[in-house]
């Protein structure tokens, strides 16, 4: 195990080198090893967390304006599940709160884009939500409005329907009457 990890740190330096980092990025320390700390290093997991606290910070002020730029911050963060492919009990812990992250970022924005009128914003942010949880019923309701908005009543029609199945799947549940009156807004659009 020691020779397979030296080996893996010499090839982590020098494939470090050829992308052009100076300096040494991996240092020995007594019983291992660890990453230098004066190195300067971006990390999305530090950035997501960050944007975060800023957010709430922002949002305990009354700083509304504030709190929507650092969700915006961390929502254009995000990229996918925290280490998809590891199903070890730490990154199942860490890739759920990153999820609750994004998941409270998207819907802040999507309800403020919706206010504002944007809303190809708002449907963005709200596909986010849904992915996360699509039996989230304030993210299909912000999507179905968005569409709505939009001038596309059968992609909220859609939209319904799906989202019925996935209630009806997951908890044999059906959708609050918000939803069907949305639904309703959108077949008589059509």
């Amino acid at each position: 195990a020691r020779k397979n990890l030296q080996a893996t740190v010499s090839y982590l330096r020098q494939s470090l080198r050829k992308a052009g980092l100076e300096g040494d990025v991996v240092q020995r320390v007594p019983g291992g090893f660890c990453l230098n700390a004066e190195f300067p290093f971006w990390c999305d997991l530090r950035e997501l967390r960050q944007a975060h606290r800023q957010a709430g910070s922002c949002a305990e002020t009354g700083d509304r304006v504030g709190a929507l730029k650092h969700y915006r911050r961390l929502f254009q963060t995000y990229k996918g599940p925290f280490l998809e492919e590891c199903y070890m009990e730490w990154a199942l812990q860490v890739r759920s709160e990153v999820e609750d992250l994004v998941l409270e970022a998207s819907l802040e924005l999507a309800r403020e884009a919706m206010e504002q009128g944007r809303f190809n914003e708002a449907l963005e942010c709200s596909r986010v939500a849904s992915k996360l949880d699509s039996c989230l019923e304030e993210a299909a309701s912000l999507a179905m409005s968005a569409y709505l908005g939009l001038g596309r009543p059968a992609a909220a029609v859609r939209l319904f329907e799906a989202h019925k199945r996935a209630l009806s799947l997951e908890f044999d549940a059906f959708p609050s009457i918000d939803l069907e009156r949305l639904n309703q807004q959108a077949k008589l659009s059509l």
